[in-house]
Formats: structure tokens, C-alpha cells, sequence
């Protein structure tokens, strides 16, 4: 065989292990690309699960602020009904009225 045909081979040879080890790294490459874009994806949705599941506790809170608030309100009206009532009710009490009669009487 020529030399020069044996030069064309080794070449030859050496361009397809090159290639080889081109197209290797670039598999890696594309690989670390995908896992690392799997990653960010991945921590992306854990984040937005935290957030949404922040909102949704706070939400929460403030629906129970809300309600106690209001039970509280309503805890105030019937005082202050009750204490009206009893003031209505003491006010017709002959004991009550028993001093104004007695001013009354003495006109």
C-alpha cells in the first residue's frame, strides 16, 4: 500500500476520532443543559407551590380575623341589648319609680 494512501488513512482515522470526541462533548453538554433546565424548572414549581400555599394561610388567617371580629361585634350588640333591656325593665320597677312618686306627693 502506498504511503500516502496509509496517510489518508491514519487522517481519516483521526477526523473520525475527533468528531467522535466532538459530538461526545456536545451529548454531555446537551445533557448538564437538560438536567440543569430540569432543575430550575423543578425549584421554579416548588417556589410557586410555596407561594400559592402562603397565600392560601393567609388568606385563612385573615378569614378567621375576620369571623372573630365579627363574633366579637355581635358579643358586643347583645351586651349592650341586654344592658338596655334590663335599664327598660328597671326603669318600669315600682322601686324604681318609688322616689318620683314620693316627689309627686308631696306637691
Amino acid at each position: 500500500m502506498p504511503s500516502s494512501a496509509v496517510s489518508n488513512i491514519a487522517a481519516a482515522a483521526a477526523t473520525a476520532t475527533t468528531a467522535i470526541a466532538t459530538t461526545t462533548t456536545a451529548t454531555a453538554t446537551t445533557t448538564a443543559t437538560t438536567t440543569a433546565a430540569a432543575a430550575a424548572a423543578t425549584a421554579t414549581a416548588a417556589a410557586a407551590a410555596a407561594f400559592i400555599q402562603q397565600q392560601q394561610q393567609q388568606q385563612q388567617q385573615q378569614q378567621q380575623q375576620h369571623q372573630q371580629q365579627q363574633q366579637q361585634q355581635q358579643h358586643q350588640q347583645q351586651q349592650q341589648q341586654q344592658q338596655q333591656q334590663q335599664q327598660q325593665q328597671a326603669m318600669k320597677d315600682p322601686v324604681y319609680l318609688f322616689p318620683y312618686l314620693i316627689s309627686i306627693n308631696k306637691i
